[in-house]
């Protein structure tokens, strides 16, 4: 009896050093480098990737010290997607900004009102949460759907 209950403890002991490992492995922190997280005076929001079509291109997170801007890559549907990250600038008036990148429509999000904007031939979503402004500039056009798929799967780290 005694080694039934002691190989049932080693076995959960193993099942949950497992889900541990995994979850460190996978979780959205790790794709942001602390070298870089240290530098970042914001709330940082990373897509979360679960069974959703988007992937994060771990090699394009960079920082851009001059102007304090987190900048990475996201593919979704085979469209790369360009995310910048920044601290909301106090001064800025948001409406002001989306007017004048053409807005054609607005999402809601987990995180606040998304404005879908076509400055040019390529289209921009934006949004502001809190200490945050993230601009999300497509290479190709996207739906509408994949666009509420991308801003519903930012996370804050």
């Amino acid at each position: 009896m005694k080694k039934i209950v002691s190989l049932s403890i080693g076995f959960f002991i193993l099942i949950v050093a497992l889900v541990f490992g995994l979850y460190i492995a996978t979780r959205p922190n790790a794709f942001i480098p602390n070298s870089i997280k240290s530098q970042l005076h914001f709330a940082v929001f990373v897509p979360m990737t679960d069974n959703n079509g988007i992937s994060l291109v771990k090699k394009s997170v960079t920082y851009i010290t001059s102007n304090e801007i987190l900048k990475y890559d996201l593919v979704i549907n085979n469209v790369k997607v360009t995310i910048t990250e920044q601290q909301y600038p106090g001064i800025l008036i948001y409406d002001h900004l989306v007017g004048a990148m053409n807005q054609y429509a607005e999402l809601n999000s987990p995180n606040g009102t998304v404005a879908l904007t076509q400055p040019s031939k390529n289209q921009i979503g934006v949004l502001t949460t809190g200490s945050t402004l993230i601009f999300a500039n497509a290479i190709n056009n996207l739906t509408n759907e994949q666009w509420q798929t991308i801003f519903n799967a930012f996370k804050v780290q």
